[in-house]
């Protein structure tokens, strides 16, 4: 009886040990279960439409958005759940990927059951298979980072966007007071190797009246300045100018913010 028990006991702690390590391994989460995976984790741009997957708890999340229309202001939206496969590396979502027509306020779902896997070549660029309609033929996405956005830093406000000639547009504005502000315009392109966006811009001064209303604008360096931007290991936004505006300072996205907020 005694060794009888001694088995069960033995049996039961193993049990516990195997229950406790699958636990563990559903907890770690997706990107410790495949860090390999981590590699789609970002934007990825191919002409005007922009692809942006996210590794999530339980699985990835692809959003690609194609700007159409006769006056460019409609949206194709399509969504898709992949899962990573470790064997081929690749990402697939079988059958629940959706795409939207977005016009304005009006939008149409125009089917949920599409599928489609997407795969990053030799070359670091991203095709995306679209086994629906075929939307993604000829298509190779590169990485572009996830910059776009807005973030501030007390009175100092960066807005970046993707645009369309592969090219990231960002204003910095500065409130240097009620009458007065300092405003960079950049043109900058993203280096995938060093996970930065080098730019050049120009700086302007404008000012205002007791109502607001433009009074007049100086630009301050005509011969340019130089910037990088870039996240600290927080994932807070860096701005290193090369007139030294940006010294110092970590600037929060606001988006983030309002996440965090709302938990």
């Amino acid at each position: 009886m005694k060794r009888t028990t001694k088995w069960m006991i033995m049996a039961l702690a193993l049990m516990l040990v195997c229950a406790s390590a699958a636990l563990a391994e559903e907890e770690a989460g997706y990107a410790q279960k495949y860090p390999e995976s981590l590699r789609y984790d970002t934007n990825w741009a191919c002409g005007g439409t922009l692809l942006e997957a996210y590794c999530e708890d339980d699985g990835f999340r692809v959003m690609i958005r194609q700007t159409t229309g006769d006056m460019m202001d409609e949206q194709l939206v399509w969504e898709y759940s992949p899962s990573y496969d470790p064997e081929t590396g690749i990402l697939e979502d079988a059958a629940f990927g959706s795409k939207t027509h977005e016009a304005g306020e009006a939008w149409t779902v125009e089917y949920e059951d599409g599928a489609a896997s997407f795969e990053i070549l030799e070359n670091g660029h991203l095709i995306w298979k679209d086994q629906k309609e075929d939307a993604g033929a000829g298509m190779e996405f590169v990485k572009i980072g996830r910059f776009e956005g807005e973030y501030q830093c007390d009175r100092a406000e960066i807005n970046i966007v993707w645009d369309a000639d592969d090219i990231y547009v960002i204003d910095v504005h500065w409130a240097n007071s009620a009458f007065e502000s300092t405003d960079w315009m950049f043109k900058g392109t993203y280096d995938p190797a060093t996970d930065t966006i080098g730019a050049v811009g120009l700086a302007t001064v404008y000012t205002y009246d007791e109502k607001g209303e433009f009074v007049s604008a100086q630009d301050v360096n005509e011969e340019g300045c130089v910037a990088t931007f870039s996240f600290n290991d927080q994932g807070q936004l860096l701005w290193d100018c090369s007139d030294h505006a940006g010294d110092g300072l970590v600037f929060e996205n606001l988006m983030n913010a309002d996440d965090y907020q709302g938990e």
